[in-house]
């Protein structure tokens, strides 16, 4: 937040003022250091926060000496550089970083659905109140907390202090907006990720029978049907799939292989059709996205219809390059609208 919020316009100027650059780079050799390209973060992108402050760390010597030596360097940044604690709470903050960004880019998949969505943010609750617990001290935070409880400039109690608010503000965060995916909790023996116990089976039909009155189930067929797909999954169907198999992907050879053998499943699909709950609207901001990418001022009398034709063939027919060098459609990503 403190880079954001005091340095990082000013940073974003690098790419565009050569002879700053060069002054710059002048600073990394005269400490002895590799120049790096200042990358800048985006307000709207989460994803770009972990690259821009990559960057800044690995120069942040010479930034420091740049930024204090300027003549018209604002009051606000010379005080941030001159300040011996700004390095440790950047370094922390790209230690806990990963964990949001990796968070993100699960809940950002094209075929995820709620469960999934929900389970994800349980996990990454789970990971930040464990760091809060044990105390969690990214390594590279640990050398400079160390010099600086040398120096006297903080200690570790006043550190730690700090840490714990904000891994507690965080898990409060979670937990508040999270609440609304409580229910879902019940469903997560629908991902497959593991043999599914029977009593888990049982409860996501109860549930999903509160939630939706509409939805009935026969709770005594569903025993029967549990039961066959224990067996198919017992079959080595957990091992062949792989963690990123998507759950689409799962349910569709479990739905097969029950086609396929005659073996009873309609009140199994009915469970399974809650996975058909979207999971965030990355999906949909993707179709967006392509969308302004095909309709632009330069091309701008396409007709609805004709930009729906293209999206739907576009969304639907994604080609991958083969081994062999041919482009091979896949028709297990296939989304329709």
């Amino acid at each position: 937040m403190m880079l954001s919020t005091c340095s990082q316009r000013y940073l974003d100027m690098f790419p565009i003022f050569t002879v700053r650059v060069e002054r710059l780079k002048g600073f990394c050799e005269f400490v002895g250091q590799e120049y790096h390209n200042i990358l800048g973060h985006g307000n709207v992108c989460w994803m770009s926060m972990l690259t821009a402050l990559e960057s800044v760390l690995k120069m942040y010597v010479p930034l420091k000496s740049f930024f204090i030596s300027e003549d018209k360097c604002s009051v606000v940044q010379r005080t941030m550089f001159k300040d011996p604690l700004t390095e440790l709470w950047l370094a922390f903050v790209h230690g806990n970083l990963t964990v949001f960004s990796d968070t993100i880019k699960m809940l950002g998949g094209q075929d995820r659905c709620a469960v999934e969505s929900a389970a994800i943010l349980r996990n990454v609750e789970a990971k930040l109140t464990a760091r809060r617990n044990d105390n969690f001290i990214p390594v590279l935070v640990r050398g400079l907390l160390r010099e600086l409880e040398e120096n006297g400039a903080m200690s570790k109690e006043s550190f730690l202090k700090t840490t714990q608010s904000f891994f507690t503000m965080a898990v409060n965060y979670l937990q508040a907006w999270g609440k609304h995916s409580d229910d879902l909790k019940d469903l997560h023996g629908l991902l497959l990720k593991r043999q599914p116990l029977r009593e888990e089976i049982q409860k996501a039909a109860v549930t999903l029978q509160e939630k939706c009155p509409n939805v009935t189930i026969n709770e005594d067929a569903l025993c029967d049907e549990v039961t066959g797909l224990q067996e198919f999954l017992n079959g080595g169907s957990l091992e062949e799939w792989k963690t990123e198999t998507p759950l689409s992907h799962r349910w569709s050879t479990v739905v097969t292989h029950f086609k396929e053998n005659d073996i009873p499943h309609t009140n199994l699909a009915r469970l399974a059709s809650v996975m058909c709950l979207p999971g965030s609207n990355a999906p949909v901001e993707r179709v967006f996205s392509q969308m302004n990418d095909l309709w632009t001022a330069a091309r701008n009398r396409f007709t609805v219809p004709t930009i729906k034709a293209m999206l739907i063939v576009k969304t639907n027919f994604n080609q991958v390059h083969g081994e062999a060098g041919q482009r091979q459609s896949n028709p297990e990503e296939y989304t329709f609208f």
